[in-house]
């Protein structure tokens, strides 16, 4: 059976990572095609924002949208004449924002002749993400539509909600061999410091900073109280600008290996959010 599936990147966005590819990567026997609309080298170079410049990013912005729609036209253009596949999976959405109707005749094509799987973590309505004429199209041919939240159900029309299914999102890569032991020794470790961990994108941020105040006084009560010492990890693309006195933030730059090693040294995970109608749709991992 062939399988086609349709990502922003396969393995460097959080999304098609952890919601596609963990998964598709598994699955012996088939012939399975992982379509990246965009290269790593410059998803990495547009999303942690190497440029400072203002019109840096402006012209790295439309490289980024041009190669993007050339390899969209590619992908559409061999899964019509060449693969055919019979699966086709679309994570979040193939236009980003704008939808292009140049290239309508090929994606309608496709998800008419293939069953198609249509995966959402966020809510992508709410924030613009994805286009109506897209919308409309996925949820009119998608034969199964996976969401990552009981509030992204309720975002969907109730007509199509028999085709819906819940799928919580874990990662794949975490060592499952975490033993009782492992955990009661991470006891022992309190005695001098306290490793507090955030994992996110730069776009995520904004949250934590929410919270910072809080973290700042939480490290003086136990620094005066207790002689301990509060560190924040903080594993993203882009570093976590906050100045504290008492409050020990360590920068690392994310990748998916560093993110696991600094979550075997961490006590408590923080993924603080607003209460808003896009945070509400984020998945339940959060």
């Amino acid at each position: 059976m062939k399988i086609s599936a349709y990502l922003l990147n396969s393995t460097e966005a959080g999304s098609p990572y952890y919601a596609v590819t963990q998964f598709l990567r598994n699955i012996e026997n088939q012939n399975i095609k992982l379509y990246d609309r965009v290269p790593k080298f410059l998803f990495r170079l547009y999303f942690d924002k190497l440029s400072k410049n203002k019109m840096g990013r402006k012209l790295l912005k439309i490289i980024y949208l041009m190669i993007s729609w050339v390899r969209t036209f590619c992908m559409l253009s061999s899964d019509t004449v060449v693969r055919k596949p019979q699966i086709v999976v679309i994570c979040r959405e193939v236009f980003t924002s704008k939808y292009i109707y140049v290239l309508h005749p090929l994606y309608k094509h496709i998800l008419k002749k293939s069953k198609v799987v249509w995966t959402i973590d966020d809510n992508i309505f709410e924030s613009k993400e994805i286009s109506k004429k897209e919308t409309d199209l996925l949820l009119k041919y998608s034969d199964t539509i996976v969401v990552s939240s009981d509030y992204l159900i309720n975002e969907l029309p109730i007509n199509v909600h028999e085709k819906v299914v819940y799928l919580h999102p874990t990662d794949g890569d975490i060592p499952q061999d975490l033993h009782v032991d492992y955990i009661e020794s991470k006891s022992n470790e309190y005695i001098c410091d306290i490793n507090l961990i955030w994992i996110g994108s730069a776009t995520n941020l904004k949250y934590l900073l929410m919270v910072a105040d809080s973290l700042e006084e939480a490290a003086y009560e136990l620094q005066e109280k207790y002689s301990k010492k509060l560190n924040l990890y903080v594993v993203c693309n882009q570093p976590f600008e906050h100045t504290s006195n008492r409050l020990h933030v360590i920068n690392i730059k994310w990748s998916r290996k560093i993110a696991i090693e600094y979550m075997k040294i961490a006590h408590i995970g923080l993924m603080p959010l607003e209460e808003s109608k896009y945070t509400k749709g984020k998945c339940s991992g959060k």
